[in-house]
C-alpha cells in the first residue's frame, strides 16, 4: 500500500492526515511516499509522530521510504530531523536524514525528562525539582527562538515549561518532541511539543469532578483552555503545597498571549483539534492522536515586558476561575512567571 504525505503540509492538512490513516488497514506492505513542497516545524513533527505509530501498529509489515529528493519542502525536511523521527533505521540509509539545526530553527528531537532530571538535578549545590529541570530545557529552546531578544526569551522560556509540565503532570510519560522556527522576514515563531501519552480526555476522566463534564476529545480540549481546570483539581482542593504544584493555567495563558501577540494556538488530542486564532475564533475537525500535540504560533515584532504580560493575563484568567465551581481560583508560583529568576539556577 502507497501513502503519500501530503505535498503542501498546512496545519489542518496535517491534522487531517492523520484522520485518514486511522482507517486505513494494510494487507501487504507500507510504501511512504515523500514528495515535500511546503513544510512546516508543526505539521512535520505531527505527521512523523503518526507515521511512526502507525509503523509500530503494522510492526509485522514491510515497510518502504521513497523520499523525491528534487521536492522543494524535502531538505528543510530532512534537516529538521524529519524522517529520523518517523525511524531512527532510515538514518543509515538516508545521509540527508541527520537533524543540523542552527540559530533560525530546532530541529525534531526528543527530549526524555527522567535523563534530564538525573543529569541535572544538582546544580551549585542545589537539589532541583523536575520542575527546575524542565525550565532549563524550555530556556535552551527559547534561545534559539527568541533572536537575541531577552524579553521574548523569557517569555517562549515561559510558555516552552508550562506546555512540557502539563506533559510531565498529567500524560503519564516522561518524553516530549519538539521543534520550533523563527522566521526573520515575517517576524514569526512557531512551536511544536507533542507527546505521545494517554491525551487529553483520559487524563481529565481520571478526575471524578470532570468525569461527567467531558464526553468527547473536544470538549476536554475546550474545558483546558479555562484557567484554573486541572487534573490534579479536587485531589489537592484549592490548596497548592508544592512551589511545582500544578493549577491549571498553564494553556490558558499560553492561549492568551498567542491571542495578543497576533498569533494562533492549536491543540489536538484524542479524535479532534481545535485552533484559535488572534480574533478569538475557533476552528475544530478531526484527527487522530493518541497524546497530546500542541502548536504555538507567534509574532515577534511587538515590544513586549514579559512579566507584565503575564501579571496581566494571570490577573484576568484568576478573576474568570473564581467564576467556576470546579477550578483552582490562584494560579500556581510557576504560572506567575520564571522561577529561575528566584533561585539564581
Amino acid at each position: 500500500m502507497r501513502i503519500e504525505i501530503p505535498t503542501k503540509s498546512y496545519t489542518d492538512t496535517a491534522l487531517d492526515f492523520a484522520y485518514k490513516l486511522k482507517g486505513i488497514n494494510v494487507d501487504d506492505y507500507i510504501c511512504l511516499v515523500a514528495k515535500m513542497q511546503w513544510v512546516r516545524p508543526f505539521s512535520m513533527l505531527y505527521m512523523a509522530l503518526i507515521m511512526k505509530s502507525f509503523r509500530e501498529k503494522n510492526k509485522t509489515k514491510a515497510f518502504e521510504f521513497e523520499p523525491d529528493f528534487s521536492a522543494k519542502g524535502f531538505s528543510y525536511a530532512t534537516n529538521m530531523g524529519f524522517i529520523s523521527a518517523i525511524s531512527k533505521d532510515l538514518d543509515s540509509k538516508y545521509d540527508h536524514a541527520m537533524a543540523l539545526g542552527n540559530d533560525n530553527y530546532i530541529p525534531i528531537h526528543r527530549i526524555d525528562l527522567s535523563k534530564a532530571y538525573r543529569e541535572n538535578r544538582v546544580q551549585k549545590d542545589k537539589i532541583l525539582d523536575m520542575g527546575d529541570i524542565i525550565e532549563m530545557e524550555s530556556r535552551k529552546l527559547a534561545i534559539v527562538l527568541s533572536r537575541n531578544n531577552e524579553e521574548f526569551k523569557q517569555l517562549m522560556t515561559y510558555i516552552i515549561r508550562e506546555m512540557i509540565r502539563n506533559i510531565y503532570d498529567h500524560s503519564q510519560s516522561q518524553t516530549a518532541w519538539a521543534c520550533g522556527q523563527y522566521w526573520k522576514n515575517d517576524d514569526k515563531v512557531e512551536i511544536a511539543i507533542c507527546d505521545e501519552g494517554i491525551g487529553i480526555l483520559k487524563s481529565m476522566k481520571m478526575n471524578r469532578i470532570y468525569r461527567d463534564l467531558v464526553t468527547n476529545d473536544l470538549e476536554a480540549i475546550k474545558l483546558t483552555l479555562n484557567p484554573g481546570v486541572s487534573q490534579a483539581y479536587g485531589k489537592k482542593k484549592t490548596i497548592l503545597s508544592n512551589e511545582w504544584d500544578n493549577s491549571g493555567f498553564g494553556l490558558y495563558m499560553v492561549k492568551e498571549v498567542c491571542k495578543y501577540l497576533n498569533g494562533e494556538l492549536t491543540v489536538a488530542s484524542g479524535e479532534d483539534f481545535l485552533t484559535i486564532n488572534s480574533s478569538g475564533i475557533k476552528r475544530t475537525g478531526h484527527t487522530y492522536f493518541n497524546g497530546t500535540a500542541i502548536r504555538i504560533l507567534i509574532d515577534t515584532s511587538k515590544e513586549i515586558n514579559c512579566q507584565e504580560l503575564i501579571d496581566y493575563f494571570v490577573c484576568k484568567g484568576e478573576k474568570i476561575a473564581n467564576k467556576c465551581k470546579y477550578a483552582f481560583h490562584t494560579a500556581s508560583v510557576p504560572s506567575r512567571g520564571l522561577m529561575s529568576k528566584s533561585k539564581s539556577i
